[in-house]
């Protein structure tokens, strides 16, 4: 049996009204790859695929898109919630070390003054 984790490929912001109810996953209807910078519209959300994904993350239909809330800072565009998935372990690793060095790499090269 092999290893699942789950790792963090994207962020989603709300565009309807705050009402509105979330569901806490998505199930895929068909087969996907998500990569780099993608947007999507899933209900009342807008989905940006993280700009570090490296490799295309190939999904079946019926894997889900789970959402998870972020802490919002005042004044800041803030991501609503964390949009992950369940993948083999060696796969997961990959995308959360490519996600850390890419936000490294941009925190170098901006530097807060």
């Amino acid at each position: 049996m092999e290893q699942v984790k789950s790792a963090i490929i994207g962020k989603a912001w709300i565009n309807a009204d705050k009402g509105t109810m979330i569901p806490a996953s998505h199930q895929l209807i068909e087969d996907m790859a998500f990569s780099a910078n993608q947007s999507f519209l899933i209900g009342g959300l807008t989905f940006r695929t993280d700009r570090n994904i490296q490799e295309p993350i190939a999904l079946k239909a019926g894997s889900n898109l789970y959402f998870y809330s972020n802490k919002k800072r005042d004044e800041k565009r803030d991501a609503d919630y964390s949009v992950s998935v369940l993948l083999p372990e060696v796969q997961a690793n990959k995308i959360i070390a490519d996600s850390r060095q890419g936000a490294e790499n941009w925190r170098q090269a901006h530097p807060v003054a």
